[in-house]
């Protein structure tokens, strides 16, 4: 027998006491939850809980149009939006250092975020410093970085925040090594547990500038960034796509990921494209030179946003740069920091590897 459905509270329901009613529509609830329509003995069974106080035909009714409220409860709770729950994240479920609950919506702020921080192209508003100077100065950045042997991401901080000072910043040739010293010294305080000191800072620049000098240009750069430091940056994102491909930490391919989207740190043109863009390739990339089955799955275009596609253009780019190391205009010495990084067998040696095709 179908359950009938009432959309109107039944006139004698209305009229029966509160305590009454709630004790019947308890009861029935009970009931339903067992069994739905109700059978002639469930009935039964209430109306003997309820001392007899209702018929049978009065528990029918009161159940239908308890049934009703029930779906229309439902219809209007709010649709919640399906959630891929990816192989990473059950496995890290019981770490909480990976905040599994909230990486999703981690990421799409970092999304945003992205959208309104990433630094630009800014080379045609300098007047004293050229692309050529920058990269020199992070081929420079590092070597310090790895002679300090420091976290990845403090690297790829300390070059966000030497382009978002010098997009809204005329700076002088002769402070650009200043500039980029002190962006790594706020980069390890923000990013390490036992930061350079600012003597450290002062000796690996051989003395060009004095210990006055860095924490007053850190006093400059900290206030022009109001303090706000805490930015979305290529790594975050390298990582959690490497992730998501279920490539393994300090495999080769993770290493030649980091070694794409490093090499591409010291070059102004890749400025033009968001930092998401340019590791999402560098990954597509390398797992591509692995022959992985599937080197840009469906999950990976869902998460990231981009489709091969969209990648191709910025993939070019890549090869072009791996392909060759910049040098200095005037010695033209290679500026192969990031190359002979990557050659150690910390890495798996990737730099040593053909240059990788599409």
């Amino acid at each position: 027998m179908d359950e009938i459905q009432l959309q109107e509270e039944p006139q004698w329901l209305r009229e029966t006491s509160s305590s009454d009613k709630s004790s019947l529509l308890s009861l029935i609830a009970a009931e339903m939850s067992k069994l739905r329509p109700l059978s002639a003995k469930a009935r039964t069974n209430i109306q003997m809980k309820s001392g007899y106080k209702f018929q049978s035909w009065q528990i029918s009714e009161a159940a239908a149009w308890l049934s009703t409220q029930e779906a229309m409860d439902v219809d209007d709770e709010p649709q919640t939006q399906e959630v891929t729950v990816y192989a990473c994240d059950i496995r890290d479920r019981d770490d909480p250092n990976m905040v599994v609950e909230y990486i999703d919506e981690l990421y799409q702020y970092y999304k945003e975020c992205e959208n309104v921080r990433a630094p630009g192209q800014y080379m045609d508003q300098q007047e004293d410093i050229t692309a050529r100077m920058r990269a020199i100065l992070i081929d420079w950045l590092v070597e310090v970085h790895l002679k300090f042997k420091l976290a990845p991401s403090t690297l790829y901080l300390c070059v966000h925040l030497i382009d978002q000072y010098c997009t809204h910043n005329q700076v002088q040739r002769s402070k650009l090594q200043l500039v980029g010293i002190t962006a790594l010294l706020i980069a390890c305080k923000y990013e390490e547990i036992y930061p350079p000191e600012v003597r450290d800072c002062v000796y690996i620049t051989d003395h060009a500038y004095t210990r006055e000098e860095v924490l007053e240009m850190e006093t400059m750069m900290l206030n022009h960034f109001e303090y706000n430091i805490t930015v979305p940056t290529g790594y975050q994102f390298l990582i959690r796509f490497l992730r998501i491909a279920n490539v393994e930490q300090d495999t080769k391919t993770w290493h030649r990921a980091s070694y794409f989207s490093e090499r591409c740190l010291q070059e102004h043109d890749m400025l033009s494209y968001k930092p998401s863009m340019v590791v999402a390739a560098s990954a597509w990339l390398a797992m591509k030179y692995e022959r992985m089955a599937d080197p840009w799955p469906a999950s990976l275009v869902e998460y990231s946003g981009y489709t091969v596609e969209d990648m191709t253009a910025c993939a070019k780019q890549i090869i072009e740069h791996v392909s060759k190391s910049p040098n200095t205009s005037t010695q033209k010495r290679p500026l192969k920091a990031v190359r002979s990084k990557f050659e150690t067998y910390k890495y798996s040696g990737v730099s040593e590897d053909a240059p990788p095709t599409l």
